[in-house]
């Protein structure tokens, strides 16, 4: 069987239960930190019964292959493009902040980000620039939302940041104008000025509705409250609470 871990005792150990003929084979991967060069060394060591008293150790150096498989999950999981949470790692977030809200008492909110005319600035100056500018955008944000806030982009324009631990809509809906704020300043990408706005749908979980409340079902709302808000033009706000619907 595979043993993980980096602690010198469990090789003795394999050692001492494959030279007893307690085991016929014993496999570990091992990993330490190289401080003069700050890599992490991964080896794979195979503990294998010769004779009777004798082992044979095989070490084979597996850095390459476990930076592959580090990469290919991280990959699995980010945006290429911002280095964001993408849409398969925000259904894990909104699910895990919605039992930390249950438990917690305090309310959640969802907030859901469409650029407003995107598609022009590919149109315009090509998608490199267009990348660029997301990529510009995803970093003001982050500079603009609060720490304990996940902000994810989703698709090709879209964005959705769980807020938690909001007391209310009207917290939620000053948040939501900070990230409209936030984009108003002009961007630079590949020597173009570039000037975009954001419609913003938004949806305050109260605590005692948390436990009761999907993932899926959070993003269709927060999706319906964002229709909303580009129904009345670009770059407008709506936050909903499950009985209302708030402007900021």
């Amino acid at each position: 069987s595979d043993l993980h871990t980096d602690r010198v005792d469990a090789l003795i150990h394999a050692i001492e239960q494959v030279r007893q003929g307690q085991q016929s084979q014993v496999a570990l991967e091992m990993s330490w930190s190289d401080r003069n060069r700050d890599k992490t060394r991964h080896v794979r060591i195979e503990v294998l019964q010769l004779a009777h008293d004798f082992v044979l150790l095989q070490i084979r150096d597996i850095t390459a292959r476990r930076n592959r498989e580090s990469h290919l999950a991280y990959m699995a999981y980010h945006d290429p493009v911002t280095g964001l949470p993408n849409r398969f790692a925000i259904s894990a977030s909104i699910e895990h902040a919605l039992n930390r809200s249950s438990r917690s008492g305090i309310g959640i909110g969802l907030l859901f980000c469409d650029l407003d005319d995107f598609k022009q600035v590919n149109d315009a100056y090509g998608h490199r620039a267009g990348d660029e500018l997301l990529k510009q955008i995803a970093q003001r944000w982050q500079h603009w939302i609060r720490s304990t806030d996940t902000l994810a982009r989703i698709s090709g324009d879209e964005f959705v940041l769980i807020a938690d631990g909001v007391s209310g809509p009207d917290e939620l809906a000053g948040l939501a104008h900070r990230l409209s704020v936030g984009i108003k300043s002009p961007f630079t990408a590949y020597g173009q000025e570039v000037r975009v706005s954001t419609s913003i749908g938004a949806v305050f979980v109260q605590a005692e509705m948390a436990k009761s409340t999907s993932e899926a079902g959070l993003l269709d709302e927060a999706d319906r409250a964002l229709y909303a808000a580009k129904r009345q033009g670009s770059d407008q706000i709506v936050v909903r609470t499950s009985a209302s619907s708030i402007s900021p």
